[in-house]
């Protein structure tokens, strides 16, 4: 390869795995982030390179061609580079790997080079003094960015060879050796990993910068050109190889170091531009910033993110810096970004100065491992919302870098991609790209594999490869669903979950809006039929069905269908019935909940919805459900927080229906109102208690059913419903004896006779006030939720039996202030479960109320007060039949109950109790169970009594 080739592959394009600074964080407890094994996700990309790697005998083990199956068209000199050179930056993304699958092969090769270090023709690292710094002293060490494994008995061919060190892969080679020291705590890897810290800090500048190498490396401009030059993308990288360093050996040199290179590269950030300067240069009197004509793809996808973020350089406020990164990253998809048909990024150019439809799948990859660290710090805050944007644009890069690889003619169960790709995923060769070098016309590029590690979720800028994907705060809530609640003379909660979904369909459709009403919806479900019933599954599908706005909006081809009785399934929404049998299938529950979120995650389209076209005003669209196994009680769900988007790619690639965990659900109830109506209630909890088998005379009998907007295929994930955690902290916060804990713990019942509620002195440690320590997380997210807890007090806890499932008993907390007349009002509650301290659910209401109207004292009122009208009637009947010895002995008997409850009530054990049904709608009105004597006596919530 000749010294002229040499020079223009600058070395600003041979960039190696570099990052963002990220602080190491403890792993994160079960699902919230997820990583797909590295070298099973990667084996098809790099099989092809490790069938044709090095053995022993050639001295180079392990390492293997940078480019292979060569298509023409180069020069002699550059048929030399392709047939015989190994770049150093593509052998680490290799070794990463390998190291995945506990092989150490490429650094082991390197570790026996490292200790020849006096042997002055050393094939990986420069040894033979011949480069130095500004006052002549030799800089040694440094790793060749281009290896030459074949060839070598070839006359002289060490003359014309490109013999640069590479800062950039010196930093790579650092983590590489690092991270295997971690794994294996081999003493030879950690000294390589110093050494080539030593040669890093060698080029450090006085103003914090490092040079791209050192002095007497040839140049056409003269030896001083790489000592001259200051690349973006390479401090960045140096910055996360010095932490690390710094982090395993304490020396604080290397602490410092990072500290020079981060007020460096603030100071090559341009916050009117919302970019980085790629490189700086020296002109012999003032290092000059290259101009943004220039901006090399990779100078962002290395950008140090956890720097940005917390720096007040980059914003005043923590929401100012969040906006600069946003900022950054479209002021580089602006310029370098190719679009899919969802606007998503499908591939991205190596330049701005880049001309020409292609692209590289390497650089590409390092974006889409970009995105994934800023959702990563966002999951981490928790800022779900904030993170769900970027974690799309990963997933959407990734899934479209995978068109670019092929099966190779020699090997079909190898995936390869070249170096650089059109857009029609041929092969980019002997293109610009702008940086200063022309790429090669192979069909195999070994840098491509980088794909990998953002297939996998795994960031090679990070020893052990980070946190990998987030999955804990991936969510949906339609918090424009009105809420309406069961209204005369119907009653219907059919009917009022229809309404919500009806009306939230034509909001922002329709204009000018009006509302659909409840009276007409349950007369047309019923088809006219008088009817005191409530709604079952197919009543509802048609009301959901016929009031589709689009089925008037729309005119096409299909308005024929319009006269259907469930509405025409051609135009908007076509809502269906779905059932899951447990009887047929032990993971019924599990697919129940899966397919809720799956279909309410799919986004509706206005026509034909096989062609993917313009979407509704509302895509996503809430689903109805029957609560506790019962046609008498609907509901509406309109949102999820899930580990993974359930339809990611609903029209592009519906098929693509990843494996999730189901954290919770948004839940509005039309059959209560104030604390209650909106809910956000954990997955365990549906399944115990709201999601039952249905008790029914009709066809969907013992089956969990839903009435939902279908996804154009059906899922095929795996779901999992997250187990609740115990959580003894909570009953800390609770104010709760520990001790008594104990004993209720092992009794396993929770009573008002046996369990009392008193504030005694905590640890300092322990907030009593502290509502967000107890809840999930995913409620942070909605913004009502917080605006109702915010500025409360927190209640005294009210203990609650559940007499209809063991071992489900519950702490009902409330949270409220005081209003002008100093009655305590509440905004929101908090469920937590009796037995182990773990959060089931919360409520909140823009309107305080009181919590439970009825106490103990008023249930013995209203008791009182029943039995008196009981007595009244008693009377009635006696004047009408004086001589009727059963309604004389009848009025005896309610005295004495009467005069039990005056004298013996006040005294009595009183308790509250909940099981769905007569006498409750909500776990939020639980009902008292008051014994006096010998009777059993319920009060509710409403004031109604009844003797059991």
């Amino acid at each position: 390869m000749s010294k002229k080739f040499a020079i223009v592959k600058f070395a600003l394009i041979l960039v190696c795995v570099g990052a963002s600074l990220t602080n190491i964080s403890p792993v994160l407890a079960d699902d919230t982030f997820a990583k797909p094994p590295l070298y099973d996700t990667a084996y098809p990309y790099v099989k092809y390179f490790l069938d044709r790697s090095l053995d022993e005998a050639s001295g180079f083990k392990g390492l293997t061609l940078s480019f292979q199956i060569y298509l023409g068209g180069h020069t002699s000199d550059e048929e030399v580079f392709i047939k015989s050179g190994a770049a150093a930056y593509d052998q680490d993304i290799l070794g990463r790997i390998l190291l995945e699958n506990n092989d150490t092969v490429i650094l082991d090769t390197y570790i026996s080079y490292f200790k020849q270090l006096s042997d002055v023709h050393n094939p990986l690292l420069n040894t033979n003094g011949a480069y130095y710094d500004a006052d002549f002293n030799t800089i040694p060490n440094g790793p060749y960015r281009i290896i030459r494994i074949l060839g070598r008995d070839s006359p002289a061919w060490w003359s014309d060879w490109d013999w640069a060190v590479d800062t950039g892969a010196a930093a790579c080679l650092t983590l590489y050796s690092l991270d295997a020291y971690q794994r294996a705590g081999t003493t030879d890897y950690k000294d390589f990993a110093v050494m080539l810290g030593e040669y890093l800090l060698r080029l450090q500048d006085t103003d914090g910068g490092l040079r791209y190498g050192p002095r007497g490396m040839y140049h056409e401009t003269g030896n001083d050109f790489y000592w001259n030059l200051k690349s973006t993308e390479q401090n960045e990288r140096a910055l996360l190889a010095f932490t690390y360093l710094y982090q395993l050996t304490a020396d604080v040199r290397y602490d410092t170091a990072a500290a020079g290179i981060k007020g460096w590269l603030k100071g090559m950030y341009d916050i009117t531009v919302h970019l980085y300067h790629s490189a700086a240069t020296y002109d012999g009197a003032l290092w000059q910033k290259t101009d943004f004509g220039y901006v090399a793809t990779d100078v962002i996808a290395f950008a140090p993110l956890e720097l940005m973020f917390n720096d007040t350089y980059f914003g005043a406020t923590q929401d100012a810096r969040d906006e600069e990164v946003a900022a950054m990253f479209a002021a580089i998809e602006s310029r370098t970004a190719f679009l899919d048909t969802n606007s998503k990024p499908k591939l991205f150019r190596f330049s701005v100065s880049q001309s020409g439809d292609y692209g590289s799948v390497e650089w590409s990859a390092q974006m889409a491992l970009a995105y994934l660290r800023v959702a990563q710090i966002y999951a981490k805050r928790p800022a779900a919302d904030k993170a769900q944007p970027y974690l799309d644009k990963y997933n959407a890069l990734v899934s479209n870098l995978e068109d670019f690889f092929a099966a190779p003619g020699d090997d079909a169960g190898a995936r390869v991609a070249p170096y650089a790709s059109y857009l029609d995923y041929s092969v980019a060769g002997g293109v610009p790209t702008g940086t200063g070098y022309y790429t090669y016309n192979c069909q195999a590029a070994l840098a491509s594999v980088y794909y990998a590690f953002a297939k996998a979720g795994y960031d090679p800028t990070k020893l052990g490869g980070g946190d990998g994907i987030p999955q804990t705060y991936c969510t949906l809530n339609l918090t424009q669903t009105p809420w309406y609640g069961a209204q005369a003379p119907n009653n219907s909660s059919g009917a009022a979950t229809a309404q919500m979904i009806i009306n939230f369909m034509r909001k922002d459709a329709v204009s000018p809006y009006t509302e659909i009403g409840q009276s007409d919806i349950f007369t047309y479900a019923k088809d006219g039929a008088a009817s005191t019933a409530d709604l079952n599954a197919l009543e509802v599908d048609r009301a959901l069905g016929h009031f589709d706005p689009y089925d008037q909006l729309v005119s096409n081809w299909s308005d024929s269908y319009d006269a259907i009785k469930d509405g025409n399934p051609y135009q908007g929404y076509n809502f269906a019935i779905r059932a899951n049998d447990p009887q047929q299938d032990p993971e019924a529950i599990n697919k129940y909940m899966r397919d809720i979120c799956h279909w309410m995650a799919y986004t509706v389209t206005k026509e034909d919805w096989w062609k993917g076209g313009a979407l509704v005003a509302h895509p996503n669209t809430p689903a109805a459900v029957p609560l506790y196994g019962s046609y008498d009680h609907w509901g509406v769900v309109k949102g999820y927080a899930v580990s993974a988007h359930p339809c990611p790619n609903p029209h592009t690639n519906p098929q693509d229906t990843p494996d999730f965990t189901v954290y919770g659900l948004w839940i509005k109830d039309p059959k209560i109102t104030g604390i209650g109506k909106d809910t956000y209630k954990t997955a365990s909890e549906c399944r115990s208690t709201y999601f039952r088998p249905l008790a029914t005379t009709d066809g969907y009998n013992g089956m969990y059913l839903q009435v939902a907007e279908p996804p154009l295929k059906d899922s095929k994930a795996k779901v999992v419903i997250k187990k609740p955690v115990r959580n003894f902290t909570t009953f800390k916060i609770l104010g709760l004896k520990q001790y008594l804990w104990r004993r209720v713990i092992k009794r396993r019942s929770v009573s008002g006779s046996n369990l009392s509620l008193f504030n005694p002195a905590l640890p300092d440690s322990v907030k009593t006030q502290d509502w967000k320590a107890m809840v999930d997380a995913y409620l942070l997210m909605d913004k009502n939720a917080v605006r109702a807890f915010a500025g409360t007090t927190m209640g005294k806890p009210v203990a609650v039996k559940r007499e209809d499932r063991k071992f489900c008993d519950y702490f009902l907390v409330p949270f409220g202030k005081a209003d002008k007349k100093g009655k305590y009002l509440v905004s929101a509650a908090i469920i937590i479960d009796a037995h182990t301290g773990h959060f089931k659910e919360a409520s909140w209401t823009s309107s305080p109320e009181q919590l439970l109207p009825v106490d103990k004292n008023k249930a013995l009122v209203l008791i009182r007060k029943y039995l008196l009208q009981q007595m009244s009637a008693c009377r009635v009947h006696l004047k009408l039949d004086p001589a009727s010895s059963a309604l004389r002995g009848q009025l005896e008997d309610l005295y004495y109950d009467y005069l039990d409850c005056l004298v013996h009530g006040p005294r009595a054990p009183g308790q509250l109790l909940w099981s769905a049904g007569e006498y409750s709608a909500s776990v939020y009105r639980p009902y008292w169970k008051i014994s006096v004597n010998w009777s059993d006596w319920l009060v509710t919530q409403e004031g109604k009594v009844y003797r059991r």
